[in-house]
């Protein structure tokens, strides 16, 4: 009767070793260790009933995990080896002698126990005097380390089981900072050869790098969304699939009568679809689009070079945007300069000599006691405004559908002292 060890790859895909006889099987706080011989592979390891080495192969991996970045270092002295209870990672380091200090942090002290009693040909060097083995999560180790090793190799198992935590932002923040500053990090992660394997190496990344924020956009349309998406892909595309949500930023004006809702949806249906990731809007200037005014009264008007009138509200103070952005707030039966009779320029009371709001034009010239409209300024005059120059805040009223107005607040001298004190 013959006896095959068989490791599932995906449901079509299934490889197996004859084997000779079953060397070692044992339970640890952790896992299960198994150790078998075969006549092609020679003597092999596996944990929960997977594949870790052959004594056949794994120089492959091992060699291949030490050597690029010995060869690509200019000095390494002192080097961290998480997991790598085989040893055989060890056992590349150990015929580097510029090397003087390795410390290994395996969780399972039995793989070390099993691996040097029956696979002696990895295990070799784990007794070289360079060497210190600590017995605890890497995860907990890391974080008492700082600028301190010049090479961390990490020979995990994959991203299940007593290797998760190895997979995640904080542990990979925690070796970098456990790092020198000419420092490097090598990291085995399994092949993306198969789909599923390939999905479980995007769900390990997406723990590392949770998503992507762009804000490009300000009072725009879906069709300067789809040309953002559009370089956004281009150029981030690839990262995507390993992240867990997108946020599109702000400046949607979703609520504008001729926004194309439709396509929006389309855009987001189809980036979930593509890269399974959760999409994020932040909507709130279209919450507020159109939905509040700011009522101001002409002070007085002057001429100097063209027709002034100074309003009791300021750019500077109550409407920063204007100066910032530049923004041109609509206002109430108003024109562009020239379009009606009256041009005027607005501007606010402050000593700023850039405290102007902008040249608009009216069918009638402004006098002193009109009152200016400022429309859709609930946005940002609500939560950007300062008191520079003792300007006083505008009171905030609400009006009902009825035309009703009451009085929500009132600014006073004291709420300028509190935000001083």
């Amino acid at each position: 009767m013959e006896l095959w060890f068989s490791e599932k790859q995906t449901k079509n895909v299934k490889l197996s070793i004859r084997v000779e006889r079953q060397l070692y099987s044992g339970q640890s706080e952790f896992q299960r260790i198994d150790v078998f011989e075969s006549p092609e592979f020679g003597r092999f390891l596996t944990l929960d009933g997977y594949m870790m080495l052959t004594e056949k192969d794994e120089f492959i991996y091992h060699e291949m995990m030490v050597h690029i970045p010995m060869a690509v270092h200019p000095k390494v002295e002192k080097v961290l080896i998480i997991g790598a209870g085989d040893g055989g990672v060890i056992r590349e380091l150990a015929s580097y002698p510029e090397i003087r200090h390795m410390d290994l942090v395996e969780i399972d002290e039995m793989v070390v126990q099993v691996c040097k009693e029956y696979l002696p040909k990895t295990s070799c060097c784990l007794d070289d005097e360079r060497v210190h083995i600590h017995y605890e999560d890497g995860l907990k180790y890391i974080r008492r380390c700082k600028n301190e090793y010049d090479l961390i190799i990490v020979d995990s198992t994959d991203p299940f089981g007593p290797g998760e935590g190895l997979f995640t932002r904080e542990f990979y923040g925690n070796c970098y900072k456990a790092l020198k500053e000419d420092g490097i990090m090598v990291n085995q992660h399994e092949s993306p050869f198969y789909e599923e394997d390939a999905r479980a190496c995007q769900k390990a990344h997406r723990n590392i790098t949770d998503g992507l924020h762009f804000h490009t956009l300000c009072e725009q349309g879906a069709d300067a969304l789809e040309i953002t998406l559009q370089a956004v892909e281009e150029k981030f595309g690839k990262y995507l699939y390993r992240m867990k949500w997108l946020n599109l930023g702000g400046g949607h004006h979703i609520t504008r009568e001729d926004y194309d809702v439709s396509g929006l949806i389309a855009m987001i249906q189809r980036l979930r679809r593509k890269y399974e990731i959760e999409v994020y809007l932040e909507p709130g200037e279209a919450v507020v689009l159109n939905a509040g005014f700011l009522v101001s009264t002409v002070l007085e008007t002057m001429k100097n070079g063209m027709d002034i009138a100074i309003l009791d509200t300021s750019a500077a103070c109550h409407m920063p945007d204007v100066l910032e952005m530049p923004y041109r707030p609509p206002v109430k039966d108003s024109a562009m300069p020239g379009e009606k009779p009256y041009t005027v320029r607005l501007a606010g009371p402050t000593c700023l000599a850039g405290d102007v709001i902008g040249d608009y034009s009216f069918d009638q010239p402004l006098k002193e006691g009109d009152q200016v409209v400022l429309e859709d300024m609930a946005l940002y005059t609500m939560v950007k405004t300062n008191t520079f120059n003792g300007m006083p805040l505008p009171d905030l009223v609400w009006r009902d559908k009825k035309g009703v107005m009451s009085l929500v607040k009132r600014f006073a001298y004291e709420d300028f002292k509190g935000r001083l004190s």
